[in-house]
């Protein structure tokens, strides 16, 4: 690239890869870019516009405690919303949708938003960072005091008067944004059911109008939804590409300069479906128009990053995808004002349509099958290593890229689920599924491994938090067998445990099943939720119970892991999952004590995220999600 406009390309590209590192520190990011760039080439011409936008890159989002007394509801969701006052903004998780653009009185403390690290897909924590909310506050200290009139609370209240409770969810999901919780689809990422009207409006209009009367038609209801929805990213990048097309700049100067402008403004969104594919879209059209291949594939390596999941057939058939939420959104409008019910219909044909394409989707993570698909781009080049590229790809779509055996302890919150697996996938073992709000944390987690069998699945005793996903791994997954009952030895189809605990009691905790299993040489005792009682009667049965890696009993609370039995079992290394808001205090202070009197070393999911240990021969490491790295 020798001309200015690639050069501006160049500089773009160079601030992604820069925010996607230091998303925080946006103005160290943009002089790293400038330097490099200088040191590229002599053109200068676009160094004030950069210095301009610098101005707006600095976080703008206040981590000090915050003073509000009333506050308007910004962002509403079914079970959150987000209160603005000023420039502080809070969090609050509600039953039922707040008003849109309603005035809050709010009457308490509020409490750290905590972080949550997970090895792959979504940190909400994260996520509620970057957008300037450090805080929240419960629903039950927070009394409506006034109800101001907007287009989004019209259409709320008219949503309200519809008596079928159905289509008022559906209403709520197409025209609001209000989604179920559970719902888990990139389609419904914020913008994209508003961007799908503009592209069905486009298919209808290109057979009935000329091209400049089609682009004011889609510019004028582009700005019509830019003030019903608050400005969502997704629609300021449609409309700037359209408005461009006026001014005497290259397409490729106009499509950096975009990317540029919505990175500076929206740089919590850099990371997001409704900026990476819109942007793809762009620059693959832009500079690879006889080479749809190449979009093809590089959709499919952000569906692997964002997702942990592949879907060639969804990136195939994106404009159809497009075409029919568009349909969507347009029957729900029309249903908004007339009492004709096209919208369940049609809602139906989507659901459809949508479990068809699910039946494409491969599992893996970037670091997995979504590396297959970047050598591929690569090897369309490369045509000699496209033979190995196969076999690779076979590899991973069959789950035997795995060569080193691993047990990771998934940070679900509050909760248990612990992962032990065989090299080359041979012996999956899953025990404990954590409670089922959960489920897309542990779902994601097995689908970025490649997992489609379990071998064994372990269910140490009834309480929700450890049995709550059950019934949903069954079902996505190919579960070989099930224990959930007491058993001296389980047989998966490598490893060998023990169950040390034979208390048949009413209380589920001093019931669970306790697993000792040697891996790799290390013996390994996860203990479930067993308290105190539970340790004394294996200690008094296995007198000479000795143990490498110690998972606390019951989240590390005060009710377990007394003295006698960590002074018989002497772990090396200790072991804890809890969830990050602390409701039940685990782990427990005293119990932090006892480990350190002991010098015995302590991982806990709340503060690393997933706890992995790898094994590489007799070389044992372990990792966390905060690239915490040593050797046990």
């Amino acid at each position: 690239m020798t001309s200015c406009k690639n050069h501006c390309v160049f500089l773009s590209l160079l601030m992604f890869l820069f925010a996607l590192c230091y998303q925080k520190i946006f103005v160290l990011s943009l002089c790293c870019c400038i330097v490099l760039w200088i040191l590229r080439t002599k053109d200068h011409s676009f160094l004030f516009v950069c210095i301009i936008l610098a101005i707006f890159s600095i976080p703008r989002g206040y981590t000090r405690y915050p003073d509000m007394k009333e506050a308007k509801a910004i962002q509403v969701s079914s079970s959150y919303a987000v209160l603005k006052s000023g420039n502080q903004k809070v969090i609050v998780y509600t039953k039922e949708p707040l008003f849109f653009d309603a005035s809050y009185t709010v009457t308490t403390e509020f409490k750290r938003v905590d972080e949550s690290f997970h090895s792959y897909g979504f940190s909400y924590s994260h996520w509620l960072n970057s957008q300037g909310i450090y805080y929240a506050v419960d629903e039950s200290f927070i009394t409506l005091k006034k109800e101001n009139i907007s287009i989004r609370r019209w259409i709320q209240k008219k949503i309200n008067t519809i008596e079928d409770v159905s289509i008022q969810s559906l209403l709520n999901k197409s025209l609001l944004n209000i989604k179920d919780t559970k719902e888990n689809s990139w389609m419904k990422e914020a913008g994209f059911s508003y961007i799908s009207i503009l592209f069905l409006f486009h298919v209808i209009c290109k057979y009935f109008m000329s091209e400049k009367k089609k682009d004011v038609v889609l510019s004028v209801i582009t700005i019509l939804l830019l003030i019903v929805y608050r400005f969502p990213m997704i629609l300021v990048e449609n409309l700037l590409f359209r408005v461009s097309r006026y001014f005497p700049l290259s397409r490729q100067k106009s499509a950096s300069l975009i990317t540029m402008f919505i990175m500076f403004f929206y740089p919590s969104e850099i990371t997001s479906a409704s900026f990476l594919i819109p942007s793809l879209y762009h620059y693959s059209f832009l500079f690879n128009e006889h080479k749809k291949g190449i979009l093809f594939l590089l959709i499919s390596i952000l569906q692997s990053i964002l997702f942990q999941t592949i879907n060639p057939m969804r990136s195939f058939l994106y404009p159809l995808n497009m075409f029919l939420h568009g349909f969507f959104f347009l029957f729900s409008l029309v249903r908004f004002f007339t009492p004709v019910d096209f919208v369940s219909l049609i809602a139906s044909a989507l659901q459809l349509f949508n479990t068809l394409m699910n039946a494409f989707s491969l599992k893996g993570s970037i670091a997995g099958a979504g590396c297959i698909f970047y050598i591929l781009v690569v090897s369309m080049f490369h045509h000699k290593v496209k033979a190995a590229i196969v076999l690779l790809y076979i590899f991973q779509m069959t789950g035997l890229f795995h060569p080193c055996m691993e047990m990771t302890m998934i940070n679900i919150g509050q909760g248990d689920a612990i992962l032990i697996r065989a090299p080359l996938n041979s012996d999956n073992i899953l025990i404990d599924t954590g409670k089922p709000s959960a489920y897309n944390a542990l779902k994601t987690y097995l689908d970025a491994k490649s997992i489609y069998v379990i071998n064994t699945l372990i269910i140490t005793h009834n309480d929700n938090d450890h049995s709550g996903n059950k019934t949903n791994i069954q079902k996505d997954f190919t579960v070989k067998q099930c224990i959930e009952t007491h058993q001296t030895t389980i047989q998966s189809s490598i490893f060998t445990l023990q169950d040390i605990n034979e208390i048949q009691s009413e209380d589920e905790n001093d019931s669970s099943i306790v697993n000792v299993v040697n891996f790799n040489g290390k013996q390994v005792c996860l203990m479930g939720d067993a308290s105190d009682k539970t340790e004394e009667e294996i200690i008094h049965k296995y007198p000479t119970l000795s143990c490498d890696i110690l998972k606390l009993g019951h989240h590390g609370s005060s009710t377990s892991s007394s003295d006698q039995f960590l002074d018989v079992v002497r772990p090396e290394t200790a072991l804890i999952s809890s969830g990050a808001y602390r409701i039940y205090h685990h782990p427990s202070e005293e119990t932090i004590q006892k480990l350190l009197k002991r010098h015995i070393p302590y991982f806990d999911t709340k503060t690393s995220g997933d706890i992995t240990i790898l094994c590489f021969g007799k070389i044992r490491v372990f990792i966390t999600s905060r690239f915490e790295i040593g050797l046990i």
